[in-house]
């Protein structure tokens, strides 16, 4: 299962409690939706096919793959 976010990505960006939402509680919550809202957002096929471009580092090899992974810059 290949891991886009995880916990370390909101470290000195966003405030995140330190209560109730432990580092671990964040990592658990990532692992477990983190599939669901790909495929959400880009529909079954599309996942299947975005994620069968990824190479052993969990980065996309065709372009149309590249410019959805790299982060978004436009509105």
């Amino acid at each position: 299962m290949a891991r886009f976010v995880n916990s370390s990505d909101f470290k000195d960006k966003l405030e995140v409690s330190t209560g109730v939402y432990s580092n671990n509680k964040i990592q658990d919550y990532i692992d477990r939706y983190e599939d669901i809202f790909l495929v959400e957002l880009l529909g079954v096929e599309l996942y299947n096919q975005f994620i069968a471009d990824l190479d052993t580092n969990n980065v996309p090899q065709t372009a149309k793959f590249t410019k959805l992974f790299e982060p978004f810059n436009e509105q």
